[in-house]
C-alpha cells in the first residue's frame, strides 16, 4: 500500500474534535472567532502528525533498528523478520504523514512534514546519542508500544462522528485510519518485545526502566516544546493575538497540569496491552503515571 491513503484535503474543515486542541483548555477559547477555532483546531491537528513521525523516525527507525543490527536477536530470526517489516510499514506511515501534511498546509511544510516539532541541532545530537546508548531500545520498545496503542485509539476515535460538532476532514479520518490498520498488528508485536525484554534484564533495573518509559512518555505528549513555535504561527495569522503571546504560551504549557485534560475524548485512552506489560514488570499503566504525574 504505497499510495496516499486519504485523498483530497478539505482545508476549510476542522481535524479533530472541538476539546482536543490545547487552546481548548485555556480561558482564551472562550474569545476566540469561529474562524480562529477553526485554525486552531487545525494547527493542532498537523501537530499530531508530527508526534506520529517523530514515534515512526525517532523511537521505531532510530530506537529499534539497533535492536536488529545487534547481537540479541541472533537466535530470534521470526523476531527479526517482523521488526524489518514494522520498518518498512514505519516508512511508508511517515511519507503518508508528511504528505497530508504538506497538503493540508503547503505555506507551513516542505515535503518532510515537520516544523513545530523539528529539533535544532542540539536536540537532535542529544537524541542520536541517546539512542546509540547501550540498552536504549529498551526504553524505546516501552515508549513504542504505548504510543502505538494510543495512535490506534485516537484513529478508532476520529473514526466516531460527533453529532453536535461540525463535519471533520474526511481525508484526515482516512489517513489515521489506514495507519491503525498497521499499528494493531504492531502493538501485538511490541507487546512481545516488552515481554522478551523482561526475560532478559535484571528484575531490579525493570521498575527503573518503567519509570524512565513513563517520565519519556510524559516529555512527549505535554504541550512543551511545540507549544510556542503553533502559537507564534497562530498570532502571526491573527496578530490582534500578538500581544497575548506570551500568557498563551504560558496557558498552552500548562495544560498537561489539568486532569481534565488528560479525561479529554482523544487524549484519554485505553491501552489494555500496555497496562497489561507494565503490571508484568510491576508497575501501574504507563498512561495513568503520566496522566496524573504533578
Amino acid at each position: 500500500m504505497n499510495h496516499l491513503p486519504f485523498g483530497v484535503v478539505d482545508r476549510t474543515l476542522p481535524l479533530l474534535p472541538e476539546g482536543v486542541p490545547w487552546l481548548a483548555h485555556t480561558r482564551f477559547w472562550s474569545r476566540f472567532t469561529a474562524e480562529e477555532c477553526l485554525r486552531a483546531n487545525r494547527l493542532m491537528g498537523v501537530l499530531v502528525n508530527e508526534l506520529a513521525l517523530v514515534v515512526e523516525h525517532g523511537l521505531i527507525l532510530a530506537g529499534l533498528r539497533r535492536l536488529v543490527r545487534g547481537p540479541l536477536l541472533d537466535g530470534e530470526p521470526t523476531l527479526q523478520r517482523r521488526l524489518v517489516a514494522m520498518f518498512a510499514d514505519e516508512e511508508r506511515h511517515a511519507r503518508w504523514f508528511a504528505a497530508y501534511n504538506h497538503a493540508a498546509e503547503p505555506e507551513i511544510y516542505a515535503q518532510e512534514g515537520l516544523r513545530f516539532m523539528a529539533p535544532n541541532h542540539s536536540l537532535r545530537f542529544l537524541g542520536e546519542a541517546a539512542a546509540a546508548a547501550p540498552g536504549a531500545w529498551g526504553l524505546a520498545v516501552w515508549l513504542v508500544l504505548a504510543t502505538e496503542e494510543w495512535a490506534c485509539g485516537f484513529a478508532a476515535m476520529l473514526a466516531t462522528a460527533d453529532p453536535h460538532g461540525p463535519p471533520r476532514d474526511e481525508a484526515f479520518r482516512r489517513l489515521h485510519a489506514a495507519h491503525r490498520a498497521d499499528e494493531v498488528r504492531h502493538v501485538d508485536l511490541d507487546e512481545e518485545l516488552v515481554a522478551w525484554l523482561r526475560q532478559r534484564i535484571p528484575r531490579m533495573f525493570q521498575r527503573p526502566l518503567l519509570g524512565a518509559a513513563r517520565m519519556a512518555l510524559d516529555q512527549l505528549m505535554r504541550p512543551r516544546r511545540a507549544a510556542p513555535a503553533m502559537l507564534r504561527r497562530f498570532v502571526g495569522e491573527f496578530p490582534r493575538w500578538q500581544r497575548d503571546l506570551p500568557e498563551l504560551i504560558r496557558a498552552v504549557r500548562t495544560v498537561g497540569d489539568d486532569p481534565r485534560y488528560w479525561a479529554t475524548q482523544g487524549v484519554a485512552a485505553r491501552l489494555p496491552a500496555t497496562t497489561r506489560a507494565a503490571a508484568a514488570w510491576g508497575g501501574a499503566s504507563l498512561w495513568s503515571e503520566v496522566a496524573h504525574a504533578e
